[in-house]
């Protein structure tokens, strides 16, 4: 036993003890209590420190991404999981019996093996793979991990597939999660992906910053926890916040990524990718790579390997046509100067930004130079243009999203007002309020509607479609030989219709060629030989023209010879009805006589016999002039007047 005094002093040591550890928590619970932020952040690093350090009795499978594929027939994936083991995806066409919440149907699934490699975030191993053979509108069940765990079973469902299906995308603008406070930017996030699944996207396009710091892991949980999001293919930009740790490559799975636009600091899935969805080429290019010609090279690899893609999408962080803070940055000056007269020259029809969180839509550009229609000038106070029919070849659009989450917004440039705003600005506004963008692609349109997403609902911005439409058709009768000396219309059976079924016969143009090739105006069918007539209508920007080729034969020649016997009754043997109706016979043969008859043409025809056979000099002229001493009355004349060469008319606006 201790002495009484040592016990004594004992517990007075161990009382100090105790009062130190309640002060120390009393402060630390005070600080909790009147300091949210730095509970926030206590908290936050807690649960980076659980998270990074796994319990090995806990196998951990998070942050699912379902991502496009190379084509709208195949899906990657990405997840991270604490087994090191060897994983999987299961997936498998959702049974009809199938009840949400049951167990995942293995029977009949089919099972991809993923790759795996040492993830930045302590403890666990990046997993990514590729599932193909994906039908048309299909749903699907899959689930990620193995036996060790797997993730819940998740879901998504195919669109229409085939270059002439319609399908719709989203497009996002930096949903930076963390810029202004994790769980609200989180929360803004998945209530904008929850508005916008009325849309029935396909797949979902966000142009940079998923997260506001590169090496947060928690910011990255936020990002994917996103309602929606496990069901919803995406396809991510590298954004100047996600530049930098290749943990962007830990939690991503892009498709045909290239050396070409990569940044060794971020990771293999940094450089610039492609995509086709039902015929459209998507080309994602990693804008903190300022090497232009790396990024001119990689599209014109894609669309080498592309060439019949319907439309060419191109999506990238810096915007080069925006109008807050980054407007007058040196690497977006850089860009705006360099990029768009490539996109120009590539035939690229879309071009999606981020970065500077305003909208911004500006005109058609050819180049950097804005094509602003009539009537449709914004800077002279006339209504933005809402869309484009046939833009010519190198006109593309530009559209600049803000942010989705509506975890930061930015004010116009401190250099650039509302009343002067730069000539490409077609259409603006920063109302401080998230929003998403609905791009609707067809072979004929390629429509981008953009909602505000709050409010528990989308309500429409602004919108601008970029309209194709098919060359107007013509139909002409076909080739053939006309009557010599006839009345001939060249419009007779002709006409003309939009792709929309609008008569457009009054906008044909007609020409005519002769055999030589030389343009001439109108068929003449008093003249034998083979005439072209070329018909041509131009109906908004688009031109359609049909040919036929009509002969002429060469009349009779009229001497007699080959049975040209005039009979005097008005009967013309060579072939003209009533072409010689009062010939005199003198009686002597036929010596002499005299024909005073008027032939079919109106011609009349003073010859006479003379006496070797031919009893009319002129039977085979049928009003051709070469024998008749009269004069053509009818045919020739109005000939003329039927086929005289029309004028090109206006062409339908």
């Amino acid at each position: 036993m201790y002495p009484r005094g040592r016990r004594a002093g004992s517990t007075r040591v161990w009382i100090g003890v105790l009062v130190i550890l309640a002060l120390a928590l009393t402060a630390v619970g005070a600080g909790s209590l009147f300091s949210p932020e730095r509970a926030g952040a206590d908290i936050a690093a807690t649960s980076a420190t659980e998270e990074s350090n796994p319990s090995i009795d806990a196998p951990d499978v998070r942050d699912v991404s379902l991502e496009v594929g190379t084509t709208e027939t195949s899906r990657n994936l990405s997840w991270l999981s604490t087994s090191s083991e060897t994983s999987y995806v299961e997936f498998v066409a959702k049974p009809a019996a199938y009840e949400e919440g049951g167990a995942f149907p293995e029977e009949g699934a089919a099972r991809v093996e993923a790759t795996g490699t040492e993830a930045q975030r302590t403890g666990y191993t990046a997993y990514k793979a590729t599932i193909t053979g994906i039908r048309a509108n299909t749903t699907y069940l899959y689930r990620v991990g193995n036996d060790a765990a797997w993730s819940p079973t998740a879901e998504f469902t195919s669109s229409a597939q085939g270059a002439s299906s319609t399908f719709t995308f989203l497009l996002a603008g930096d949903p930076q999660i963390g810029a202004n406070s994790t769980s609200s930017d989180a929360a803004g996030w998945s209530d904008t992906l929850s508005l916008a699944d009325a849309l029935n996207p396909a797949f979902m396009i966000s142009v940079g910053d998923q997260v506001n710091d590169k090496q947060s892991d928690d910011q990255y949980d936020n990002y994917f926890s996103a309602a929606g999001l496990i069901s919803l293919a995406q396809a991510v930009s590298v954004g100047n916040h996600d530049v930098g740790n290749t943990r962007y490559s830990d939690y991503f799975n892009l498709p045909n990524a290239s050396s070409l636009g990569a940044r060794t600091d971020t990771g293999s899935m940094s450089g610039d990718y492609w995509f086709t969805y039902n015929g459209v080429l998507f080309m994602v290019l990693n804008s903190n790579n300022e090497g232009v010609a790396m990024h001119r090279q990689f599209m014109q690899e894609a669309i080498a390997q592309n060439p019949d893609a319907t439309w060419k999408i191109v999506a990238f962080h810096h915007s080069v046509f925006s109008l807050a803070r980054h407007y007058s940055d040196s690497d977006v000056v850089g860009l705006r100067n360099s990029l768009p007269q490539i996109f120009s020259e590539l035939g690229i029809d879309a071009v999606l930004m981020g970065h500077d969180h305003y909208f911004t839509r500006t005109y058609m550009m050819n180049g950097t130079t804005p094509v602003v229609p009539e009537g449709n000038d914004v800077s002279a106070g006339e209504p933005a243009p809402t869309e484009v029919r046939n833009p010519a070849a190198g006109e593309v659009l530009y559209l600049t999203a803000n942010s989705s989450s509506g975890s930061k917004y930015y004010p116009m440039n401190e250099n650039l007002s509302t009343s002067a705003l730069p000539g490409y600005v077609a259409a603006q506004d920063q109302s401080s309020r998230k929003s998403i963008t609905s791009v609707t692609v067809s072979t004929q349109s390629l429509s981008l509607d953009t909602y505000y997403a709050d409010n528990g609902e989308l309500t429409k911005m602004d919108s601008f479609t970029i309209k194709r439409t098919d060359a107007p058709a013509i139909t002409a009768p076909a080739d053939g030989t006309l009557e010599a000396s006839s009345a001939f219309d060249p419009m007779e059976g002709v006409s003309a219709a939009s792709a929309e079924g609008d008569d457009l016969t009054d906008l044909v143009h007609v020409s005519v060629a002769a055999q030589d090739g030389s343009e001439i105006r109108y068929v003449d069918t008093n003249e034998p030989g083979v005439y072209t007539i070329t018909y041509t209508v131009t109906f908004e920007g688009q031109t359609q023209t049909a040919t036929r080729t009509v002969t002429v034969p060469a009349a009779s020649d009229g001497t007699g010879t080959g049975g040209d016997t005039d009979n005097g009754n008005g009967t013309d043997n060579g072939g003209n009805t009533g072409g010689d109706a009062g010939g005199t016979d003198d009686g002597t043969g036929n010596n002499g006589s005299t024909d005073s008859g008027t032939d079919n043409g109106g011609s009349t025809d003073n010859g006479t016999d003379d006496g070797t056979g031919s009893s009319d000099a002129s039977a085979g002229n049928a009003d051709s002039g070469s024998a008749d001493t009269g004069s053509d009355t009818a045919s020739s004349a109005s000939a003329e007047q039927k086929t005289a060469k029309r004028d090109l008319p206006k062409t339908a606006d």
